[in-house]
């Protein structure tokens, strides 16, 4: 029994009179159970001191959640030779923690929640207990097979230590580039450049924030295994997990240090802590081939395991007439009949920067198509020829990429390999971008897309496939069929490979 719910207790707490007759019955009450819980320490004593014979538990809690093996403890107790103790051999992973340090998981609108969530599902298929533990404040709950906790931090000093960081780092910076003068040459960065910048900072805030840590060893305690997306918690996670002797796999979606200037200190430190942070896994997954090779040659080992799809939902889009419908009932301001070419793009830089690049393109063109761009890249926006829709739903997407004459895809700068690349190759469109927009994928142009890195041509290019749409339909053929290699039921079997 949970002792908590006493009315004597509740009647405490609320400052009020006790009824002594509903006192004695709650007393009475007491002794039918042999095991009592609590979650009020001196409540526990009492307890005990009125019901000598009762084994009774008062059960710590860490940000209002009961310490579990506390209450392992009692259950164990009461069921007492019945207790089963599970085969903790290779072969017994049950229970699969996933670590996500981004709160939009449960949206799937990011590439990165995208893949991550799909390896969750493919676990869960796989009968598997799988708790995806993120930031947010957001209710815990389940969606499917899968339990959503989230983390709330209260941690107030994290500016701070960020600032303190970054303070030491120009100090470190000025002190570096009068010892090495002679032999190295970085450029300076600017404290305004520092700031600007989310690496490597990001490492540093939860080392400092104790309930943070606490709660991620509660998720972690009844964990057989460890996902950990992204490198930025290792430093916690890895003690707590080599204590429990529990296997970490950590997931490097992509080399992040290279999203800094390379000629820099503040790069190099990025790097340092990626690299310390990879060796706190048991086992790193990359990305793509380039990725692995870049670890590889600071001695970290990985196995790759490229982005993967369900490609049997990308190929049933919306017949044309329908996807007509939807559009038209979306933004009835927009006209759906005139040729489009589609942009799909998270809140990223390079996703930014493409964005103005194809502002730039509709402007230069003659006008008769449209641009339209989708996700979190650009804010709803209407222009001349351009229109940037924000969020969708996926029956919308769906309809964007049925109805689009082609994807463009003009990114000069990124990392790791991209979601919508893949994403769009599966709904068999034909997609025009720049080396990057493929990076990591083996693909051909001509053959499966367009590979162009002048964007000064692309007006051009985008005409003719307008102009000319049969003649670059074996192109969005090529590309479909390109797609169903990277299906993620076959591609996250090596998950349950490095699990066992």
């Amino acid at each position: 029994m949970l002792a908590d719910k006493l009315g004597c207790s509740h009647a405490l707490r609320r400052k009020r009179e006790i009824v002594q007759q509903n006192f004695q019955w709650e007393i009475e009450q007491l002794k039918l159970f042999a095991v009592l819980l609590t979650t009020v320490e001196p409540l526990a004593f009492k307890i005990q001191e009125l019901q000598p014979q009762a084994t009774v538990y008062s059960l710590t809690t860490i940000d209002q959640d009961i310490d579990y093996r506390q209450l392992n403890q009692a259950t164990t107790y009461m069921l007492g030779e019945k207790v089963q103790v599970l085969n903790t051999g290779k072969s017994a992973i049950k229970n699969v923690v996933m670590l996500y340090p981004w709160g939009d998981m449960e949206e799937r609108r990011s590439g990165a929640s995208q893949r991550s969530g799909k390896v969750a599902d493919f676990l869960a298929s796989q009968g598997l207990d799988v708790t995806v533990f993120t930031i947010g404040d957001r209710q815990s709950n389940w969606q499917g097979q899968i339990h959503y906790r989230y983390f709330r931090s209260t941690f107030a000093q994290g500016a701070l230590v960020q600032k303190i960081y970054q303070e030491a780092f120009v100090s470190w910076q000025k002190m570096l580039d009068i010892a090495m003068a002679d032999s190295v040459h970085f450029s300076p960065l600017s404290y305004q450049e520092l700031t600007e910048n989310w690496l490597p900072w990001i490492y540093y805030g939860s080392r400092f924030d104790h309930k943070f840590q606490q709660t991620l060893e509660r998720i972690i305690d009844g964990a057989d295994a460890v996902l950990l997306e992204y490198p930025f918690w290792a430093a916690i996670a890895g003690p707590i997990c080599r204590r429990r002797g529990v296997k970490l796999i950590l997931t490097a979606h992509d080399v992040l240090a290279k999203q800094l200037p390379t000629d820099t200190w503040l790069a190099q430190v990025a790097l340092a802590e990626e690299l310390q942070a990879l060796r706190e896994a048991d086992a790193v997954v990359t990305l793509a081939p380039d990725d692995q090779a870049f670890f590889q040659s600071h001695n970290i080992a990985s196995h790759c395991i490229p982005i993967g799809l369900d490609t049997q939902a990308a190929v049933n889009l919306p017949a044309p007439e329908k996807a007509l419908a939807e559009l038209q009932a979306f933004d009835p301001s927009i006209d759906w009949r005139k040729p489009f070419c589609l942009f799909v793009g998270s809140q990223h830089l390079p996703n930014l920067k493409a964005v103005e690049q194809i502002q730039a393109l509709v402007q230069a063109s003659d006008g008769h198509w449209q641009a339209i761009a989708v996700g979190s890249c650009c804010p709803p926006t209407q222009q001349r020829n351009f229109f940037a829709l924000g969020k969708v739903s996926d029956s919308v997407l769906q309809a964007l990429y049925q109805r689009s004459a082609l994807v463009l895809i003009p990114l000069e700068a990124g990392t790791g390999m991209s979601v919508k690349t893949l994403e769009a190759m599966a709904c068999g469109k034909v997609i025009l971008g720049t080396a990057i927009a493929f990076r990591g994928y083996p693909v051909e142009s001509g053959v499966n897309c367009l590979i162009n890195n002048n964007l000064a041509t692309y007006v051009g290019v985008i005409e003719d496939i307008i102009q000319h749409p049969h003649q670059y339909e074996q192109l969005g053929n090529s590309a479909r069929n390109f797609a169903q290699n990277y299906d993620y039921r076959q591609l996250y079997q090596t998950y349950l490979d490095l699990l066992s």
